[in-house]
Parts: structure tokens; C-alpha cells; sequence
């Protein structure tokens, strides 16, 4: 099925909702950031969470530990070091006339900030340079026994929908590294609209942890899906087995058997 396209004047809703299985055809002036599970450290108030509209100014920066000049600022929190207590990984835009001129990333572990790392974004990563950077949360990817960050790094903008595209970093040594496959930034998609999405589980296998990414569609008489499985060596994601199937066409989109195939699933970070 063909995937049409769509660039608004101004940015579009966020990421498939609930409203979409109804095939609600609106559009909102609402940022494209992925939904996760809240996090208990991260309030109204904490300065590492600002809320801001894409292509719109930036609120300034106003936490410890960022530099001068930057802001929309996230985070993920979570057990980055497995120390057992809780770090955080920051993105945040360098400003220009309260603009982001580029997109970076920096670990808060400890208390003490690690080297800030650049992000690519927008083009570079098959999306939209509309959409900002965000961390979306934190969990045990590949089972190592410390939290890996999840950051939206752009995303792809269909009609009242998008699909976050998605990178995962690793925090070792006090240094932060990306998840690679094929040698290559490892990147997916979450998300959709209501005729297709595409999602990610974190699981295991025979004591192998895995990431497998689902893709779901309609087509005439069912839901057609996909699985493509990887297997975590480090921070190296393997390309495993392929499954594909069917499921019926009266499913509704929130229908756990449908729904999964849109969100992102690790641990207890679930997307939405």
C-alpha cells in the first residue's frame, strides 16, 4: 500500500492516537513527540522538560548542567550507568535566534554530564526538518543490565499522522554511543495512521535479547502484518528471522492484536 505524502503549512498532530480508529481526519498545531509512560522525575516543573509547538521559537534552556545558548530541551530518565539510581539523557537545540541550528545530546549520570554528542535529524534521518528531536524514555534494551535512552529524531508526516523515526543511545564510560546495524545508525519507526503503523518490542529469546520491529496494514479482507526480528551483540542490533501474517479485518485499531504494531514496547517505557 502506497503511503501519500503530506506536508502542512504547519505541522500536523501528533502520532497515532485513539481518535484515529475512528479515521478522525483533523489536524492539530501539537508537536509530533511521542507519548511514553510518565516518569516520576519528570513533572510541570523540572527544567529538563519543556513543552514547545515545531517550527515555532524555543523556550531557553533553564537546567543545570546545559550549556548557554540551547534549548527545547527532554529527557529520558532511567538507570543509564545500573548503579540503581536514576540518570538522565538530555536533548537540546543549540539556538539561533531562539531557533535550533543543530540538535545534541548529553548524559546526565551521577551528577556529572557527560560529552554533549551531536544529532542528525530531519533529512539525514528520512524524516522532516520541521520535526524536532525528543527523548521519548528509557529501559533495558539488549539486557546489559543499565537503561538505553530512546530519542525520536525526526519523523515522517502523513496526513493528521506521523511516524516518530527513532534511534537508541548507550551511555558507557561516560560517553554516549548509538546503537548500530549493518554498521549504520540504527533507526525505526513507531507510529502511524489508522490504515497502517508500525511498532517495536524489546523481548527474548532462548536468553537472547531481541528487538523486534512489526509493521501492520489493511488491505482487502484483513490486516496484513510483518515481523523482522534483531539480535542484540552489545550495542549491535543483528538482522534475525522474518514472520509475516494476517488478522482479521474487523479488528479495530486499539485492539491489542493490532495495536502493539504501533507503539514502541521495552520494558515498562510504552509509547502511545
Amino acid at each position: 500500500m502506497g503511503r501519500p505524502r503530506y506536508r502542512p503549512a504547519s505541522l500536523v498532530g501528533a502520532i497515532v492516537t485513539l481518535a484515529l480508529a475512528v479515521n478522525a481526519c483533523t489536524s492539530s498545531g501539537a508537536s509530533t513527540a511521542p507519548t511514553a509512560s510518565p516518569s516520576p522525575s519528570a513533572t510541570a516543573a523540572d527544567p529538563y522538560q519543556q513543552t514547545w509547538v515545531d517550527t515555532q521559537p524555543c523556550p531557553v534552556a533553564d537546567a543545570p548542567d546545559l550549556p548557554a545558548g540551547t534549548g527545547c530541551v527532554t529527557s529520558a530518565v532511567g538507570d543509564l550507568d545500573g548503579n540503581g539510581t536514576p540518570d538522565r539523557l538530555v536533548v537540546f537545540a543549540r539556538l539561533a535566534n531562539r531557533m535550533p541550528a543543530s540538535w545534541w545530546a548529553e548524559a546526565i549520570v551521577d551528577g556529572t554530564a557527560t560529552p554533549a554528542v551531536q544529532l542528525p535529524y530531519g533529512q539525514a534521518v528520512g524524516g522532516d526538518d520541521t520535526v524536532s528531536p525528543r527523548a521519548v524514555g528509557a529501559a533495558d534494551a539488549n539486557g546489559d543490565g543499565r537503561a538505553d535512552a530512546f530519542v525520536a529524531l525526526s519523523a515522517e508526516l502523513f496526513h493528521s499522522g506521523a511516524q516518530p523515526i527513532d534511534a537508541i543511545y548507550d551511555v558507557t564510560d561516560g560517553r554516549i554511543t548509538a546503537a548500530t546495524s549493518g554498521g549504520r545508525l540504527f533507526l525505526f519507526r513507531t507510529g502511524g495512521i489508522s490504515r497502517y503503523g508500525q511498532g517495536a518490542v524489546c523481548g527474548q529469546s532462548g536468553g537472547t535479547h531481541t528487538f523486534t520491529i512489526g509493521h501492520v496494514e489493511q488491505v482487502p479482507g484483513a490486516w496484513a502484518w510483518t515481523k523482522r526480528t534483531y539480535v542484540w551483540r552489545g550495542l549491535t542490533l543483528v538482522r534475525g528471522a522474518a514472520s509475516a501474517g494476517r488478522l482479521p479485518a474487523d479488528l479495530v485499531i486499539n485492539d491489542p492484536r493490532v495495536f502493539h504494531f504501533y507503539r514502541l514496547i521495552c520494558g515498562s517505557l510504552q509509547t502511545s
